[in-house]
């Protein structure tokens, strides 16, 4: 009797959130790629898609701005843009989506046990104050960590500056943890806490333990560095639109690539998890698996009550940059799309952050184009899309004048730095590294380019 009641409220449960694949067999899914090999290609038809309505998928997004739509499913590719042959290995900035790739570095540090998130910055940084020492790492890798942001502060000044000097000489406005603020900065300072725990320049962690891995080389990415060498955690990856689906791919299969476990499975699953700040975050990913969300502050920050994709199943999270770069993940159907290019959706609600804005009108319409292709999958269907209440820009979030002052080199929030030295010392080791990074970089990109 007990069996049978858990059986009917299941099925209740599945009916009212709508219904889902069955996980496919080891037999039915590509291989991960290796450094030789790339995913494998299959039919849609054989993954349960409907050919002519992926089709219409794949032609809808490429027509919003794409450079390169590539849909999967089962760990195989079985659909891309038109474009793809010309822009698949192309170099391309995945802005705010290099915050997942932050979290997946965090990640590897935490299952090889060189870190805790728990452990306060004063750790790895001692000459933190106390108010800025006890934000934990689980504040910064959540955007909790109560430090004033401001976006006039946060871009201009730390590409010239030591940008983890000048995140901590910033107001803490909150106690660490109880307020989510979209950041910029204090991911920078979380790769330099993992740079610390690891004991090694962090790309070359990254490469060693997360990029090499996957089969990805590291003359096939860029990541930007301040003047004294920090990356930065917020944004700034370069790679290509073939390579950096294997990262979202290691987040669907759970941290495992090829058998090997890089990542736990508890943080996987805290990663694409709401977190009580945010119903519509996690570990550095956007979530759809709260009832409702917290958006970044441009043009202004607001509660939004719903889904950040009400269209999409309730799994779905995703890495997310500045102007429509997105890996979409979709556990229940075993499914990744990737989306790069300029900004695609026609609404002003998603002008400039549409990721923290369920990505207007696109990410909607195409989820439903999604629905109408998978063909043993299905979920609720909310109609047309719904367009959020325009939100006024907040002058607090965007301008601040003491932080902007600091972050050009003047006053106390400059931490002790000018736009060419930190307290006498022209430190510009981090610029050297960079440019031989860039160097490499630029050499295997240009030998990438289709010739004609």
């Amino acid at each position: 009797m007990r069996s049978r009641t858990v059986a009917l409220a299941l099925a209740t449960a599945l009916t009212a959130l709508g219904t889902f694949a069955a996980p496919a067999s080891a037999a039915d899914r590509c291989a991960d790629p290796t450094a030789d090999r790339d995913f494998g290609e299959r039919g849609a038809a054989e993954a349960n898609v409907d050919p002519a309505a992926l089709q219409q998928l794949v032609d809808y997004a490429t027509s919003r701005n794409s450079a390169s739509v590539r849909v999967y499913r089962h760990g195989c590719l079985l659909g891309a843009s038109r474009l793809d042959p010309a822009t698949r290995d192309m170099p391309w900035q995945w802005f705010s989506a290099t915050k997942g790739v932050t979290a997946l570095t965090v990640g590897r540090a935490l299952q090889l046990g060189k870190l805790s998130l728990n452990d306060p910055v004063s750790k790895y940084f001692p000459e933190a104050d106390r108010a800025h020492g006890r934000i934990r790492l689980h504040d910064l890798i959540t955007q909790t960590g109560g430090v004033r942001g401001a976006l006039s502060a946060e871009f201009p000044g730390p590409a010239a500056i030591d940008a983890v000097r000048f995140y901590l000489h910033q107001e803490v406005l909150h106690p660490p943890g109880t307020h989510f603020d979209y950041h910029q900065q204090g991911l920078t300072l979380l790769l330099a806490c993992v740079q610390k725990a690891v004991g090694q320049d962090v790309q070359t962690f990254a490469q060693r333990e997360l990029f090499g891995p996957l089969g990805i080389e590291r003359n096939e990415w860029f990541w930007p560095r301040d003047r004294v060498g920090w990356s930065y955690g917020y944004g700034g990856l370069f790679s290509s639109p073939r390579l950096m689906p294997r990262l979202a791919h290691l987040m669907l299969n759970e941290g495992v690539w090829n058998g090997r476990r890089l990542l736990s499975p508890e943080f996987v699953r805290a990663a694409q998890t709401p977190t009580r700040t945010n119903g519509g975050y996690g570990y550095l990913f956007w979530t759809n698996g709260g009832d409702s969300y917290v958006t970044s502050a441009l043009p202004g920050r607001q509660v939004v009550n719903r889904p950040l994709l009400p269209s999409a199943p309730r799994d779905t999270y995703l890495f997310v940059g500045i102007g429509g770069q997105y890996m979409y993940i979709v556990p229940s159907l075993d499914l990744v799309i990737e989306r790069i290019g300029l900004h695609p959706s026609r609404t002003k609600d998603g002008l400039g952050t549409e990721g923290s804005r369920g990505d207007g009108e696109f990410g909607w319409e195409l989820f439903r184009l999604l629905d109408e292709a998978v063909l043993d999958a299905s979920w609720p269907d909310p109609g047309p899309y719904q367009e959020l209440p325009f939100q006024p820009v907040e002058p607090e979030g965007t301008f601040e004048a003491e932080s902007t002052l600091g972050a050009v080199g003047i006053g106390e929030r400059s931490g002790g730095c000018t736009v060419l030295e930190c307290d006498g010392n022209a430190d510009m080791t981090g610029y050297q590294k960079m440019q031989q990074d860039l160097a490499r970089y630029s050499i295997h990109a240009v030998s990438r380019v289709p010739r004609p």
